[in-house]
């Protein structure tokens, strides 16, 4: 009977195996961007950008320096840990390989893309991009002030309680957090982001001490239906961010950045999800208003000044 449950284990895990060599390949654009929560085409560009680094061609010296895991196949797995709530145990599985393979690789990915892709995919805009968002959200019809170049909130990403501190985590709605601090276009794609402060921490302190504060060049604004879809469409995608279930703070950032990225390498690659788009109810609500405006240094500290006061900070 042993022998047979044992046959049986082996004879599940090989067809596990399958599902990355046969079965992805198989699915429709549909089911695989459902399942991956970005289409073929963004994984495609995902795969081809990332193969340009050596860290991700790990080879393993036992066997003779072969490839430990081919690219696509670290990306997909980092796709789906993070487009889903599965376990670890779950999604290793699904993808044939051990746990501490999946963590291995899955980590490797995510520091690939924190670590070089910030830089690149989540910058301020230049002189003549930020006219052109100043006259897309003038076009939006919403009141605000002129010359909105930036809509900005902060959004409580849900961890486990923090070993050392937990009490300076639990927010106001009664839940561990980190907070994520974001300022997007328009088109929901995020132009800074500063991630980590513990869920306790009011919003106001959050702004205060984050790079856009000390800019004191742009103007943004809290433009709730623009940056509240752009947190929809960042947690609806990446539904990790509804609960990290982690206990490193670095690696929580780092899974909450890497997620911000890879929302506007897919905004850049028109792939829309407006069909799984969720209301993001983790929004601060601390009528956090934020004004840094176009001029010289001397009128930006005033206005900085002003800003202080409307927060009563």
């Amino acid at each position: 009977m042993g022998f047979l449950f044992f046959n049986r284990l082996r004879h599940d895990r090989f067809k596990v195996l399958d599902f990355y060599e046969e079965t992805i390949p198989e699915y429709l654009p549909d089911t695989f961007r459902r399942f991956f929560r970005v289409s073929r085409e963004t994984c495609e560009f995902l795969c081809q950008t990332l193969g340009q680094f050596n860290r991700m061609h790990l080879r393993n010296p036992s066997t003779g320096g072969k490839l430990e895991m081919p690219i696509e196949k670290q990306v997909l797995m980092t796709l789906k840990y993070l487009a889903s709530q599965e376990t670890t145990l779950q999604i290793s599985h699904l993808f044939g390989v051990t746990e501490y393979a999946f963590l291995k690789h899955k980590n490797n990915v995510i520091d690939t893309i924190y670590e070089n892709f910030m830089d690149r995919f989540i910058v301020w805009p230049d002189s003549n991009e930020l006219a052109a968002i100043a006259n897309n959200f003038d076009n939006m019809g919403t009141r605000h002030f002129p010359n909105v170049v930036g809509a900005i909130d902060g959004s409580h990403i849900s961890i486990e309680p923090h070993v050392e501190n937990p009490h300076a985590y639990l927010n106001r709605k009664k839940f561990h957090s980190v907070i994520l601090q974001g300022v997007c276009k328009d088109d929901t794609q995020f132009t800074n982001i500063n991630v980590g402060w513990p869920g306790r921490v009011h919003d106001a302190k959050v702004l205060r001490h984050s790079e856009i504060w000390e800019r004191g060049d742009a103007k943004c604004q809290v433009e709730r239906q623009v940056i509240e879809r752009a947190f929809g469409l960042l947690k609806g995608r990446f539904r990790r961010l509804k609960y990290v279930n982690l206990k490193d703070l670095g690696r929580i950032c780092r899974t909450i950045a890497a997620s911000c990225i890879l929302h506007n390498i897919a905004v850049l690659n028109n792939d829309e999800l407006e069909d799984m788009l969720e209301g993001d109810d983790d929004v601060a609500d601390d009528n956090l208003v934020a004004n840094l405006f176009a001029e010289n240094d001397r009128e930006g500290s005033l206005k900085r000044i002003r800003l202080t006061n409307q927060l009563n900070l």
